[in-house]
């Protein structure tokens, strides 16, 4: 969801060379974007990637259609500037952090599938204030999740303090979970977009080998 093609914008800044590609699926652009990374590096097709999301509010169509989707929720957006970038990498010695499972569907469920199983799951995070996301589906998603986990799970949306992000939302709520489990055990993030799409992301510490 970007107004010009930002991965080749910052390829020719830095230099980077290999394939790179812009996403749009409205607040998950970003998050397909690490979908389709994370996709990458398990099939062996790459062993470093960037990937991440960029508003691009100023750009009249994408601003109107948010703006649209706001107003039927009675909600008013206020645009924001926000880029998230996130490098992955396969076997790296220096991570900490391990996104261990990535899944795409056109319902909570499908994605979360992908990311079974959730013993040692402490926290979930979710767009809880995204105007796309209708309470009692929220809700109905949530109770779900503890359903299956059986357990008490901290549901917050960090990804929110960088204002009304779009395009960055989902990486930047990866990139809270990369800190935040330096006390936890399994992160889960969930994404959302307008048409129902979803993409579910699961970190935890990545065991040192002694």
């Amino acid at each position: 969801m970007v107004q010009s093609a930002a991965q080749g914008e910052i390829s020719i800044t830095h230099k980077l060379l290999g394939h790179s590609k812009t996403f749009a699926l409205d607040e998950l652009s970003g998050g397909v974007a690490l979908y389709q990374a994370y996709t990458y590096l398990k099939e062996n097709k790459l062993k470093s990637v960037i990937a991440g999301g960029v508003e691009s509010v100023h750009f009249q169509p994408v601003y109107e259609y948010i703006n649209h989707i706001c107003q039927s929720n009675d909600k008013t957006y206020v645009p924001v500037d926000a880029a998230c970038f996130i490098k992955l990498e396969n076997d790296s010695e220096e991570d900490q952090v391990e996104l261990s499972a990535m899944g795409m569907g056109a319902s909570f469920e499908a994605a979360l599938s992908f990311c079974l199983p959730l013993h040692e799951l402490d926290y979930c995070i979710m767009p809880v204030r995204s105007g796309h996301y209708p309470s009692d589906l929220l809700s109905q998603d949530v109770n779900s999740l503890k359903r299956m986990t059986k357990k008490d799970i901290v549901f917050d949306s960090p990804q929110q303090q960088a204002g009304n992000v779009v395009s960055a939302s989902f990486p930047l709520a990866v990139a809270f979970a990369s800190q935040l489990i330096k006390n936890m055990r399994q992160i889960l993030v969930v994404g959302k977009s307008y048409t129902n799409m979803y993409i579910c992301a699961l970190l935890k510490k990545q065991k040192k080998e002694k």
